[in-house]
């Protein structure tokens, strides 16, 4: 079952300024194809690459960084990386965000930034692991990522599909929720990337000088579409139209065999100059691209959330999934996002008309009449409903003037304090 820890999460996320957007960017898939491995490249990247993304496509990637620091720290999580280890034994348990978020320009944005966060998921499909908790892991982890990456080995399966639309009824009933109170068509998930290790169908050169990037993402495109194309037989259509109405973006990338010193032998000690050129040059490739041209803020039913508000919705899902003695149903997971979305609506109106009268008459300021303050007051409320009504974008109009009238109650018992 979950157990969240909840105050260990609340003060990674109160450490990133409110008005700072976040983007979490989550690696999902079975146990034992090498997530966490990836996940310490993330970290490396993010660590030595600086907060602008590089998005010069006409030239290859930077590879310096993959140096940076010598071995990997994974094999000694006392170094600072995601823990990863040889063999048959799964090594991630739950679901682990890092505790450090790395602040990167959002593309597109006039400079703004956001915080990254990287999350680590627990392998699918373990000998030790029920199929409720292995469904409710791959569910949590893709209801708060804005990036979920799917890893897999070799090839896209059916089989692999078949669990994304675990989901589709969920994200069915959300976007008909989302079209009747909002009258737009959102798509309840973000970016879908899978990430195909070990591809063997890339026309690759050993010498990455030697490879033409253009042509690589052509073939990975192609790939791609000839997975989601195949639609001969009715459940095969469901679960591909079903993908496609849930996700914003859904993306592929391939990497080749790392090589035989880290993917064969038990004895690897994470020196990175044992991996193969190749593998290190598409992979520089794949890091600039998810932290750089596809870098997405998390929104939720396609309004933008800071950490605190996130940290609401986790706070609901964990118990939703817990109580859950199936995979919950789509209405109920829905009930759900709104419970968390009015929340976190709540929260931020509360933090916006708490900041504005600090301004005027919080500690240290000099006594002010009662009608001044008052005035101040109004003021403040009025802005702090527009923040409120910003907020909350799903859900019916009865809900959330309910919700309205808990927001005006506590802050007039804040106004009263």
């Amino acid at each position: 079952a979950f157990v969240l820890k909840e105050k260990a999460l609340k003060k990674i996320f109160e450490r990133v300024p409110a008005d700072m957007p976040i983007s979490l960017v989550s690696v999902v898939g079975a146990f034992r194809t090498g997530k966490s491995f990836l996940l310490d490249f993330f970290l490396r990247y993010l660590r030595n690459t600086g907060d602008k993304p590089d998005l010069n496509y006409e030239k290859p990637p930077e590879m310096g960084w993959i140096e940076e620091g010598g071995k990997l720290e994974g094999l000694n999580t006392n170094k600072g990386g995601f823990g990863w280890k040889h063999g048959t034994e799964r090594c991630t348990t739950g679901i682990w965000l890092w505790d450090e978020y790395f602040e990167r320009v959002i593309p597109g944005g006039n400079g703004k930034k956001c915080a990254v966060f990287i999350l680590d998921t627990q392998g699918m499909y373990d000998s030790k692991t029920g199929q409720h908790l292995t469904a409710s892991i791959f569910g949590l982890g893709t209801l708060l990522s804005s990036y979920t990456v799917y890893n897999l080995v070799f090839q896209i399966q059916e089989n692999h599909l078949q669990h994304l639309a675990l989901f589709s009824e969920y994200g069915r009933v959300a976007v008909e929720e989302a079209a009747a109170s909002t009258g737009e068509d959102i798509h309840p998930f973000q970016k879908l990337e899978f990430l195909v290790r070990d591809f063997r169908n890339l026309e690759l050169e050993d010498d990455p000088e030697d490879n033409n990037l253009d042509i690589i993402h052509e073939q990975m495109e192609e790939y791609l579409q000839s997975v989601l194309s195949q639609k001969f037989q009715k459940d095969l259509k469901e679960v591909r139209d079903q993908i496609e109405l849930c996700y914003e973006d859904v993306s592929c990338y391939c990497l080749p065999y790392p090589g035989e010193h880290v993917a064969e032998r038990k004895k690897y000690d994470g020196n990175v100059k044992k991996i193969r050129p190749i593998f290190k040059f598409l992979l520089s490739d794949y890091c600039r691209r998810v932290f750089g041209e596809k870098l997405a803020v998390k929104t939720i039913q396609g309004q933008p959330v800071n950490a605190m508000q996130l940290f609401e919705f986790v706070k609901v899902y964990c118990k939703l999934f817990r109580e859950s003695k199936i995979f919950p149903e789509a209405k109920t997971l829905f009930r759900a996002t709104q419970e968390a979305n009015i929340a976190g609506a709540i929260a931020r109106a509360m933090s916006y008309y708490k900041k504005e009268m600090d301004k005027r008459a919080g500690p240290g300021k000099q006594y002010m009449k009662e009608e001044k303050l008052f005035k101040y007051h109004k003021k403040a409320v009025d802005q702090a409903l527009e923040e409120f009504y910003a907020a909350t974008k799903i859900g019916s109009k009865e809900v959330n003037k309910q919700a309205e009238k808990k927001l005006k109650i506590e802050i007039q018992d804040r106004y009263k304090d």
